[in-house]
């Protein structure tokens, strides 16, 4: 609802925003065609997609794994491992990402 009343602020009412949540238009389906069809102009959905909500979670295991030296003992066994072959860079970079995925 913020974003309505920042816009039409901004832009001192020449545009404004109808919000209309818990799918009133429709499933996402029907809000994607209404969208294509020219009945609706911007379609915001997906908040209630799980793998999506998990995001914030990696990123503090990823943050909780650096703060602990946890991915600098990851990435130096795996300069270890295969640093020494030829584009270790890279080999390093995806075998230290496979070991951080698993955790």
């Amino acid at each position: 609802m913020k974003l309505a009343e920042l816009v039409k602020q901004r832009t001192n009412g020449d545009v404004e925003i109808t919000i209309f949540p818990a799918n009133q238009l429709g499933n996402d389906a029907a809000m994607i065609n209404g969208t294509r069809g020219g009945t609706i102009d911007i379609v915001s959905s997906g908040a209630d997609n799980f793998p999506l909500m998990a995001v914030p979670f990696f990123m503090l295991a990823g943050e909780l794994m650096n703060a602990g030296g946890m991915s600098r003992r990851i990435v130096e066994s795996a300069m270890v491992w295969v640093g020494h072959l030829r584009g270790g860079l890279g080999y390093v970079a995806v075998f230290a990402a496979i070991v951080m995925a698993s955790l």
